[in-house]
């Protein structure tokens, strides 16, 4: 009995070791390719809805997060594998003929006191609380609560926005319902069931107008 504890204790210190090990020195692409993988088997089928579309073939492309936080000119990182959380939708909004860097740096110009910020094309649309704004004017606002009577308003290529993150919504969804998003949050962009755990306030479900189905 004795030898069998300690074999187990012996067995557990060993993965505990590999863990630790793994967390500290594989690469974040590393640890992408594997959760990637298993994104694939969940989320295989091509999604009905373009912005979500658009939003997914950023799976495994783009495999880091921006952490600089630097100023670009061309308002984003010239290297597409790396972005922040609003990069996620600004990129699949563009390849869909939808410019959210011109139409939000536009409004701010014309109405900066509304969002409190100052005209700038290459900074204003990466700013969550900026999005929140631009969207609930001129976007369709839908529910927030995700009581089993409003789950049927979640849709896949719908935005959710917390106070200091954004991202699309999947047609992939738990057994209770609530679905997955589609996210940058610190590792690329990633299927993430992230809805009822993320630490801030959610503030804004919205659908594009032009492009719902």
């Amino acid at each position: 009995m004795k030898k069998i504890f300690l074999f187990m204790i012996g067995l557990f210190v060993l993965l505990f070791g590999v863990l630790t090990f793994a967390y500290f020195n594989i690469k974040p692409q590393k640890i992408n390719k594997i959760i990637n993988y298993f994104t694939e088997i969940r989320y295989k089928n091509e999604p009905k809805n373009i912005l979500e579309r658009e939003a997914k073939k950023q799976i495994g492309k783009v495999i880091t997060y921006d952490f600089s936080q630097r100023y670009y000119n061309s308002g984003r990182p010239l290297d597409k594998s790396t972005g922040v959380c609003t990069d996620v939708v600004g990129d699949a909004l563009k390849s869909l003929g939808y410019d959210l860097r011109k139409k939000v740096f536009n409004d701010i110009k014309k109405h900066p006191k509304l969002y409190r910020d100052s005209p700038d094309i290459n900074i204003n649309f990466r700013r969550a609380k900026n999005l929140n704004i631009y969207f609930k004017r001129f976007e369709k606002s839908l529910p927030l609560s995700f009581d089993k009577k409003y789950l049927k308003e979640w849709k896949g290529g719908d935005l959710i926005i917390w106070k200091d993150h954004i991202a699309v919504i999947s047609s992939l969804r738990r057994s209770d319902g609530i679905p997955y998003v589609i996210s940058n949050h610190g590792r690329g962009v990633q299927l993430a069931d992230i809805i009822d755990i993320w630490p801030t306030e959610l503030v804004g479900h919205y659908r594009i107008k032009k492009i719902e189905k």
